[in-house]
């Protein structure tokens, strides 16, 4: 029994030396039952943390910390270096915690202008008509809490957005702390990318600014009420390869095709997660696109568009 003890003490503290730091730009997907699914016209929003825009830059998640042979003590005796163990997994852990908090804050710093001119940007102020917004206080069992992080490329040239959302679980029999969410999920939506260097989002109005920020907003919500309206039907379809152009090599986002109009292919990949792939021209401006609303999503079929 005490060697068993040991062995999962041990395998514990590794596993944390192997473990990713807790980001808020990261939802583990939780299928909504189709039982539970929502009616559209029922729907209300929460912004959750959230009151103005959020922008952060671009940087690359590796969290890797240079590997080296760590050599324990044995004199102490096992107790000894079970302490050994769990301060080697302690600090691992604190150092990717650093790396990453660093490599956040110099991304920020390479965009600095344009989170200056972004200022605070109410949320409230993006938001359609058409969905309704309340206070904590007022939530109830078909309000979607959200948490919107946008993000520029170091050329301050494209904007994305990470929008997580979640239904609290409402079972009263439910263990919370194992299934705390009836529902989550994240849509992550990119702008077009335009060619050359330009810093567009320096250049384009304050106006167009805020409506780059409306669409992607918008649009995102409006793919997470059609998941949670269960309008999205991917049992039959095949997983695919799609390409998402980024600045210096593009991107293969490997899932299956849910939706699709003249603005986005809408895919859900291998996470379950929602990615918005751009279709306008290189050198469109994401102001010059139209707004997919929650009634707009076409389905996942050839689409016809305007020249």
């Amino acid at each position: 029994m005490y060697k068993i003890i040991l062995t999962l003490f041990v395998m514990s503290a590794l596993s944390a030396c192997s473990s990713t730091p807790y980001r808020d730009d990261f939802a583990q997907h939780v299928q909504l039952k189709p039982t539970h699914q929502l009616q559209l016209s029922d729907i209300t929003i929460q912004f959750e943390e959230a009151e103005f825009v959020e922008l952060r830059g671009i940087y690359n998640h590796d969290d890797a910390m240079s590997g080296s042979t760590i050599m324990y003590d044995g004199s102490a005796g096992l107790a000894g270096m079970l302490v050994q163990i769990g301060a080697h997994a302690a600090m691992v852990n604190s150092g990717r915690d650093n790396k990453l908090s660093a490599q956040q804050g110099q991304a920020n710093k390479n965009i600095q202008l344009l989170l200056d001119r972004t200022g605070q940007l109410p949320l409230s102020t993006l938001i359609n008509d058409d969905s309704i917004v309340v206070a904590a206080a007022k939530s109830g069992d078909n309000t979607l809490r959200i948490k919107p992080i946008f993000f520029s490329n170091p050329k301050m040239s494209r904007l994305s957005l990470k929008l997580v959302a979640w239904l609290p679980n409402n079972d009263e029999k439910a263990n919370l702390k194992k299934s705390p969410f009836r529902y989550q999920n994240m849509v992550h939506i990119y702008g077009p990318l335009p060619e050359g260097d330009d810093s567009v989002l320096l250049d384009i109005t304050a106006d167009e600014l805020t409506e780059s920020y409306r669409h992607l907003f918008n649009t995102a919500i409006a793919i997470v009420k059609q998941d949670v309206t269960g309008k999205f039907k991917l049992t039959d379809a095949k997983a695919q390869s799609f390409i998402l152009k980024q600045d210096f090599r593009n991107t293969v986002i490997r899932g299956k095709l849910a939706a699709e109009d003249c603005n986005y292919q809408i895919v859900k990949n291998l996470r379950n997660w929602f990615i918005a792939i751009p279709k306008a021209t290189a050198n469109a401006s994401i102001a010059e696109t139209n707004d997919i609303d929650d009634k707009d999503i076409a389905p996942a079929n050839p689409t016809v568009c305007q020249s």
